[in-house]
């Protein structure tokens, strides 16, 4: 896989995230904590581009919803170029799959569906919590 640079982040409504699978309440603890240490987001979640499935960032999704966010940063990116499998070997994770889930409002168990992105998440983003507040 080639890698390309991070791609763009917008800003993105946390009400139209629709999250893949669970999450782990004491990482979302952790989460807040880091976030309230500076005030400052500083990790995009990364946002299918057709549907607003989380791919990246359930728990800093949790944290936006506790902290009262109406926006997260965001990398918008499509499932088609990306690497989807699970760790688990009785789980098999394909994109129908995960739009069936959709459909069935159902999600996958925490840390069963991993990408791998053409891409490092990395950045120098640094946005004020109380600016994702507005």
């Amino acid at each position: 896989m080639i890698t390309v640079e991070t791609p763009a982040i917008s800003m993105f409504p946390v009400k139209q995230l629709k999250p893949i699978e669970g999450f782990i309440p004491e990482r979302v603890d952790y989460v807040l904590g880091e976030l309230g240490k500076e005030g400052i987001w500083t990790t995009p979640l990364v946002v299918d581009n057709r549907y607003g499935l989380i791919m990246d960032g359930h728990h800093r999704h949790q944290a936006a919803l506790s902290l009262g966010c109406h926006y997260v940063p965001a990398i918008l990116w499509s499932y088609e170029e990306v690497e989807i499998y699970s760790l688990r070997e009785d789980v098999n994770i394909s994109l129908n799959g995960i739009i069936e889930n959709l459909e069935n409002k159902t999600i996958y168990p925490n840390k069963t569906v991993k990408h791998n992105f053409p891409f490092i998440l990395k950045s120098d983003l640094k946005i004020s919590i109380d600016d994702l507040k507005k």
